[in-house]
C-alpha cells in the first residue's frame, strides 16, 4: 500500500549511481506499486513522490478528474506498462519524473499548465506527444529514445530542450511550435531522421557539440524544412563565448541538413565542417555567419555574408540550467 504523508503519497529508498548518467542518481526498483493506487490517490487530489518503484499496471490519466491539481514528483521508477491519457487531459500540478523508464507513453493532447520535466529517462517504445501543449516549456534532457518519438503539432510556450538526448531512430516534431528557444546540443542521432518539417521556433535553434559530451557518430539527417526559426546556431562550443574553451577545435558533422523552404533570421556556422550534404533550395536566410565553418555540397545558394553583433545566449548560461 501507498504511504500517506501531509496529504502526500511518498516511497523512498536508498540512492545507487546510475551507469546510465553520471549526472544523475536512481534507486534500485524494489517496490511493486500497483498503477490503481496511483491513480486513486491522484484523485483523492494527493500529490504524489514516488523513488525507486515498479509501477505495474496501465496509468490513464483520463481516469483522474480534469485539472488535475496535484504534483507529480517521480524519481528512478520502472513504468511497467502504458502511461496515457485516453482523453484531452489539464494537468496544473508539478510534472516533474527523472531518471525513470517507461514501457510506452501516450500523452497525445494534454495540456501542462506547468513547465515539465522528464529528464534522464528511457523510453523504451512507442511513444507519443501529438499536439501535446506544454505551457511552461518542456525539459527531456539527458534522455533515451530507444524507438522513434512522435511529438508531431506540440505547442511549447517557452523553451523546449532536447540536450544530449539519445535517439536511436530519429524523431518528428513536425508542425510543432515553440515560441522560445530550441536546445538539441550534444544529442545523438543513431539512424533515422530528426525532423522539425513545417516547425516554428520563435527563439534560437542551437544543434551544438560541446566539452559536456564527446561529439556523437551521427547515422541518419536533420530536417528544418518548411521551418520558420528565429536564428540558427550549428557549431563546435560556443561562438559568443570567447572567455572559455567550450567546444572542440572542429566538429565533423555526418548527417545531412535539410533547410529547403526555410525562413531563418540568421544562420550562424562555427568551427564544423559538413560532411554531408547541406539543403538550402528556396530557403530564405537574412544573413549567414560562416567564414570557420567547411562544406561537402550545399544545394542552393547562401545569402551574401553579415557580420553584425549578436546576442545569442551561451550554452553555460542557458543549456547548462536545463540539466540542474
Amino acid at each position: 500500500m501507498l504511504g500517506h504523508r501531509h496529504n502526500r503519497v511518498v516511497i523512498r529508498l536508498r540512492w545507487r549511481a546510475n551507469p546510465l548518467c553520471s549526472r544523475l542518481r536512481v534507486p534500485s526498483p524494489r517496490w511493486l506499486v500497483p498503477a490503481d493506487e496511483v491513480v486513486a490517490a491522484l484523485n483523492a487530489g494527493r500529490s504524489i513522490r514516488l523513488e525507486g518503484c515498479a509501477i505495474v499496471g496501465s496509468i490513464d490519466l483520463a481516469r483522474v478528474a480534469s485539472p488535475l491539481v496535484s504534483d507529480i514528483r517521480i524519481h528512478g521508477c520502472d513504468f511497467k506498462d502504458t502511461f496515457y491519457a485516453s482523453r484531452p487531459v489539464t494537468i496544473s500540478g508539478v510534472v516533474s519524473i527523472t531518471g525513470s523508464q517507461f514501457a510506452a507513453v501516450g500523452l497525445s493532447s494534454v495540456r501542462f499548465t506547468r513547465p515539465f520535466e522528464a529528464v534522464g529517462c528511457q523510453f523504451l517504445s512507442d511513444t507519443r506527444f501529438i499536439e501535446t501543449a506544454f505551457d511552461g516549456g518542456a525539459d527531456f534532457s539527458i534522455c533515451s529514445f530507444h524507438e522513434k518519438p512522435f511529438v508531431r503539432i506540440m505547442t511549447a510556450d517557452y523553451a523546449l530542450s532536447l540536450y544530449y538526448c539519445n535517439f536511436s531512430k530519429g524523431a518528428d516534431f513536425s508542425g510543432s511550435r515553440v515560441l522560445g528557444d530550441l536546445s538539441i546540443s550534444d544529442i545523438a542521432l543513431t539512424s533515422g531522421t530528426l525532423t522539425f518539417h513545417r516547425a516554428s521556433i520563435g527563439g534560437t535553434a542551437r544543434l551544438m557539440v560541446t566539452l559536456q559530451r564527446d561529439p556523437q557518430v551521427f547515422g541518419g539527417s536533420i530536417d528544418f524544412s518548411n521551418a520558420t526559426i528565429g536564428d540558427l546556431v550549428i557549431s563546435s562550443g560556443d561562438r559568443e563565448n570567447r572567455s572559455e574553451y567550450t567546444g572542440p577545435p572542429r566538429w565533423d558533422l555526418a548527417a545531412d541538413i535539410f533547410l529547403k523552404e526555410s525562413k531563418i533570421n540568421t544562420r550562424a556556422l562555427h568551427n564544423v565542417k559538413f560532411l554531408k550534404t547541406v539543403d538550402l533550395a528556396d530557403s530564405r536566410i537574412r544573413s549567414v555567419l560562416k567564414k570557420t565553418a567547411q562544406f561537402t555540397q550545399v544545394v542552393g545558394a547562401w545569402p551574401v555574408d553579415t557580420e553584425f553583433h549578436s546576442c545569442f545566449i551561451s550554452y553555460s548560461s542557458k543549456d547548462q540550467a536545463f540539466t540542474e
